[in-house]
């Protein structure tokens, strides 16, 4: 949020909110911004709506917003909820004015320190791109929520064959692995 306000950005989308954390940190740093969010859970959907936040259900890899609608567009801790992250990236730059960050809450699969990272009942594979762990929450192995541990080479490979962008990888404030994808 620190450099949304630096930049004086205006207009904000915060993809995958959940609860829309980031609107309450816009209120309480006083912080005027046109929020806007996007989650595919009807349950936080329906109870941000509620409370007068301006959200709605759709897709991080499909929205109804035109190009360069939103001065930045935000993706806190849900791009490692993705087998594949590409079609969302892409997305989110589409609809970004300027930019686009995302958080990762999970290591890079180059980091990650197999067997200590899980918790719970899982099952792990490999995909494409990264280490993928579903949480398994019953005799059935139904699977609740993935966690991909991303493989950082193939996502700075992807990032490289995309077109007037500029990215970088940060830590911040609050210890997040971070990714600043800016348009050139």
């Amino acid at each position: 949020t620190s450099i949304i306000k630096e930049k004086q950005y205006k207009t904000v989308l915060d993809a995958g909110a959940g609860v829309c954390s980031l609107y309450y940190v816009f209120k309480k740093i006083n912080y005027e911004i046109d929020y806007t969010a996007i989650d595919l859970t009807k349950k936080y959907v329906d109870m941000c709506n509620t409370r007068g936040i301006k959200i709605s259900k759709q897709n991080i890899e499909q929205t109804n917003f035109i190009d360069h609608q939103f001065d930045c567009v935000t993706a806190f801790d849900v791009i490692n909820h993705q087998l594949d992250y590409r079609a969302s990236i892409k997305e989110l730059l589409r609809i970004a004015k300027k930019e686009l960050f995302i958080s990762f809450f999970k290591k890079f699969e180059e980091e990650a320190s197999l067997g200590s990272e899980y918790s719970g009942r899982y099952a792990v594979y490999q995909n494409d791109f990264g280490l993928i762990e579903n949480r398994i929450v019953d005799s059935n192995n139904e699977v609740v929520c993935i966690y991909n541990f991303i493989n950082k080479k193939k996502l700075v490979n992807f990032l490289e064959s995309l077109k007037n962008i500029e990215y970088e990888f940060y830590i911040s404030s609050c210890n997040r692995g971070m990714l600043r994808i800016k348009h050139k």
